[in-house]
């Protein structure tokens, strides 16, 4: 069956073309990504902007386009954090139905769930019978996914994402010490609350999906994204500690220019990483491995397996 599945986020839009069944996605025709940031000032005004509304038109037409040209049976998008909380929400979904692009709302705990599959469903290997804790954090919110095989045995979605934890206490860069505390401390706060059985079913493995960690893993092979050397690329705690003390020196165009991080994603991936490294840290993980897949993927994997 030929798909078309959109991960529509709060900072970054998904679509993936391909062809799948019952036993996973066996050819894909394209992966686009663009970075739109819907979640625009959301966590202040709780309304998605107009300026937010103009790019993810554009995006979606683009986007439309190609899948015209692909001829889908069946078309997948689902909107996460942002279209969740905003309550002018009605507007992008107009978008959407004006387009052909029939958009729902995805919960949190769906979301959760999508993810996960999205990296384990139809996997050739044995790794999805270890114990797999997988996070995924997103502009709007952060989703912490402990499974095993293709059940979940936990999972929660914390409103703590790069661009809202960004537009709650970043102010500049380079990020001052006040600023970078009260980041951390908002973070631990999250977590400390809801960690509490996944500490107990200690995991086998920590994977991470979504804009932060692929970024990163890009920058460190050079800023050139190649999906096959991204995926299971592994950082260990190590990497990530680095990586925040050389962004919060750093000036925004420092960041671009110097440590290879698109324009898109420069002035938020400082907060993905400390939400990153802090739940490392919390369930005490020293490496994480970086994946590609996600919702887009998990969206299929859940219309094939209800």
């Amino acid at each position: 069956m030929k798909i078309a599945s959109l991960d529509l986020g709060s900072n970054s839009f998904l679509c993936l073309l391909c062809e799948a069944d019952e036993n996973g996605i066996s050819k894909i025709y394209k992966d686009m990504v663009e970075i739109v940031r819907l979640g625009q000032d959301i966590n202040k005004t709780k309304r998605i902007q107009p300026e937010a509304l103009v790019r993810a038109k554009n995006c979606l037409t683009k986007f439309k386009a190609e899948i015209d040209i692909f001829k889908p049976e069946k078309i997948l998008a689902y909107g996460t954090s942002a279209a969740r909380d905003a309550e002018n929400n009605q507007e992008f979904f107009k978008i959407g139905k004006d387009l052909g692009i029939p958009i729902d709302i995805i919960s949190g705990k769906k979301e959760a769930l999508a993810t996960y599959r999205g990296v384990f469903w139809g996997k050739p290997d044995n790794s999805i019978q270890s114990k797999n804790l997988l996070i995924d954090i997103g502009g709007g919110s952060t989703e912490i996914i402990l499974g095993q095989g293709l059940n979940l045995i936990d999972s929660m979605s914390l409103n703590m994402g790069a661009v809202r934890m960004t537009e709650k206490w970043i102010t500049k860069y380079p990020v001052s010490k006040s600023e970078s505390q009260v980041l951390k401390e908002d973070i631990v706060l999250n977590l400390s609350n809801n960690l509490d059985k996944i500490k107990q079913n200690k995991p086998d493995l920590v994977y991470a999906v979504a804009g932060t960690p692929t970024t990163l893993a890009a920058a460190e092979m050079g800023g050139k994204f190649d999906p096959d050397k991204v995926e299971g690329f592994v950082f260990s705690l190590e990497d990530l500690c680095s990586w925040e003390a050389k962004l919060a020196l750093s000036s925004v165009e420092e960041i671009i220019n110097i440590h290879k991080i698109p324009a898109g994603r420069a002035d938020i991936i400082y907060s993905g990483i400390v939400i990153l490294k802090t739940i490392l840290e919390t369930v005490g993980a020293n490496k994480v491995v970086v994946s590609t897949r996600g919702v887009r993927f998990g969206i299929i994997a859940d219309h094939f397996t209800k």
